[in-house]
């Protein structure tokens, strides 16, 4: 009698056992140590034609034909207030970026690269851990994603859809009544620089077209293209001489 007893212990032991093993056989569902706070896209207020998928953003279908000859680049800085402080990484299609070089998946029409965010510079747990992902074609900010990143510091996927899309058409301008006045900086060899009209006033010479013009910071992480920097504005029709006066730098 006691050796049957001890028979079912041990078999309600192996049973036990099995169910155990059996549950640790199914893989659990992997989390990411990081929220969206602010989300902008195609869907909100971005391009119209760029959507930021899963996980950072939301499931799309769309309607436009995906563009597989886009060049994007992805840059992700510090939120300082409301705006980008630090850049703290650069991604692109080429492959120095190494294995945070941005992949065209074809089969699935979008674009993905892994950000590990192990790797933000100088991170500690007292400093910020609110990121800015940002995604550009040809010097163009496309949107942007705002997102807190928790202690762990994960990797995570930036997956995004870019579709086929025909430039908007130039502002109009009734040049009977109204006139263009253009700056342009000329080609330089990276992003950063910009050229900005800050102030017109009329003086007894015509108007005076005060601007500006900011480089980037020494040793700031920019875009490896060539930017031509410039501002349009639209004024008033005036048969006036016009005289432009460079502004002291920002920077």
């Amino acid at each position: 009698m006691a050796t049957r007893s001890r028979s079912k212990l041990v078999w309600r032991a192996a049973v036990l056992l099995v169910g155990v093993l059996g549950c640790e056989r199914i893989p659990a569902e992997p989390t990411l140590d990081f929220r969206v706070v602010s989300l902008r896209d195609g869907s909100a207020a971005g391009a119209p034609y760029f959507f930021f998928l899963p996980p950072v953003g939301n499931s799309v279908h769309s309607s436009g034909v995906f563009d597989p000859a886009a060049r994007p680049e992805v840059f992700i800085c510090e939120i300082s207030g409301s705006a980008c402080g630090i850049e703290v990484a650069h991604m692109t299609m080429s492959p120095a970026s190494g294995d945070e070089m941005i992949v065209l998946d074809i089969s699935n029409e979008r674009y993905l690269v892994n950000w590990h965010s192990w790797r933000i510079p100088n991170y500690s747990p007292s400093k910020t851990r609110a990121y800015r992902i940002r995604v550009y074609t040809e010097g163009n900010l496309l949107g942007y994603a705002d997102v807190w990143v928790g202690p762990s510091l994960p990797t995570i996927p930036i997956k995004f859809r870019l579709d086929e899309h025909a430039p908007p058409p130039p502002p109009a301008v009734d040049f009977t009544t109204e006139m263009v006045v253009a700056l342009f900086l000329g080609e330089r060899p990276t992003g950063g620089y910009e050229i900005e009209v800050t102030q017109v006033e009329r003086t007894d010479r015509g108007l005076a077209v005060r601007f500006r013009v900011k480089k980037p910071d020494a040793g700031a992480m920019l875009m490896q293209v060539l930017t031509q920097p410039f501002h349009l504005i639209e004024l008033p029709r005036v048969d006036e001489s016009l005289t432009f006066i460079a502004e002291n730098p920002s920077r």
